[in-house]
């Protein structure tokens, strides 16, 4: 295993098949996310596939806190609370939010805690590299 800073990735262009973010990019402010998801086009192959699964806007916690950027919040309250600046993304965002990849398709999806009186929303979103 290799650990590495998502924006000074070691290796050459067109490296890689694809790419899987799993809820680590939104933890970046919007533009720092905007380099990161360029970085991983860099590393990845032309027709590489990107899988990327963020906080949506309306999650449990969005609004709490402290704002610390762009659609961003230290949470005070919720499963987000204590792990540091989250941000929550917008559906009309992620085109933006994605350099480097074509959007192929965006996804919600969500969950409920506490009997359901809370939601847990995600965008799952997949790209392609031209």
């Amino acid at each position: 295993m290799q650990v590495s800073d998502l924006m000074k990735l070691p290796y050459p262009d067109d490296f890689f098949d694809g790419a899987i973010d799993v809820v680590a990019v939104c933890y970046c402010g919007f533009e720092e996310a905007q380099r990161a998801y360029h970085a991983l086009a860099r590393v990845a192959k032309p027709g590489a596939r990107l899988f990327s699964r963020t906080f949506a806007r309306g999650c449990w916690g969005e609004g709490t806190g402290e704002p610390a950027g762009r659609h961003m919040w230290l949470c005070s309250e919720g499963p987000l609370q204590g792990l540091g600046a989250t941000r929550f993304t917008a559906e009309d965002e992620v085109a933006e939010l994605l350099r480097g990849w074509t959007v192929t398709g965006v996804e919600r999806a969500s969950l409920t805690m506490d009997g359901g009186r809370h939601d847990i929303r995600h965008l799952l979103i997949e790209g392609i590299k031209q």
